[in-house]
């Protein structure tokens, strides 16, 4: 038995400078002021300032089916006879239809699809631990049910420091938008059990923002064990 990770550069595996040999990932890319840039390509602080300053709303790109069946090959011809796909939510993109619709092309490996309805750094996280389990010759059901507990149990909380995009995006109107850039609304995001961006509750300033986040976390998290 060998077992290997499919994942996504939602997962931000770069940022912390993670590799694997047993895992690969699909590199998303993003198109700005009509310019095609590679996720893996890209220097955060750099995007964001030229995200910034673009005429356009940035827009995302998947990789696309024929990217994932060149890594399910390669992970066929280095002989591995187990895959776990572990990308973003498919609320939040078409990735996981895209994988799902490659490892039909594959019989002779056995892929082990189970949506995160996560993304960011809850799926790095589980796909560093996941890869743990496979150093330690765990076997396939000990990592299903170890990776479902963590997807179980997982939780984002998050806030924007603008309502620039979101408006741009479509995500609000653009006078909800203008009212809260005047009067600095901070939204507190969620990504929900269901694998949506959800609002949960908004204020004036980034402090009472930051409060409420970290109230949410203690409320979330007191007296049980976990990681942050």
């Amino acid at each position: 038995m060998k077992i290997g990770i499919i994942t996504d550069s939602t997962a931000s595996l770069d940022l912390v400078g993670y590799t694997h040999p047993h895992v690969k990932v699909i590199d998303f890319s993003v198109v700005l002021d009509g310019v095609n840039y590679k996720i893996s390509d890209l220097d955060p602080d750099g995007f964001y300032d030229m995200m910034n300053n673009s005429k356009e709303l940035p827009r995302t790109s998947q990789g696309s089916v024929a990217d994932v069946i060149q890594i399910f090959e390669q992970f066929e011809a280095d002989g591995y006879t187990d895959v776990f796909v572990m990308s973003i939510s498919s609320k939040l993109s078409g990735s996981f239809s895209n994988i799902v619709t490659a490892s039909q092309e594959f019989e002779n490996l056995n892929v082990h699809l189970i949506d995160s309805l996560t993304t960011a750094y809850i799926l790095g996280d589980a796909v560093v631990q996941v890869a743990k389990l496979i150093d330690e010759d765990k076997d396939v059901e000990a990592i299903k049910s170890t990776l479902e507990s963590m997807y179980e149990n997982d939780g984002v909380f998050f806030y924007v420091d603008s309502l620039r995009f979101l408006v741009k995006g479509g995500r609000i109107s653009g006078a909800a938008g203008m009212v809260g850039e005047v009067f600095k609304i901070k939204p507190v995001l969620q990504i929900s059990p269901e694998g949506t961006v959800d609002l949960v509750n908004k204020n004036r300033t980034k402090k009472k923002t930051v409060k409420m986040l970290l109230e949410m976390y203690k409320e979330k998290t007191e007296g049980k064990p976990h990681r942050l």
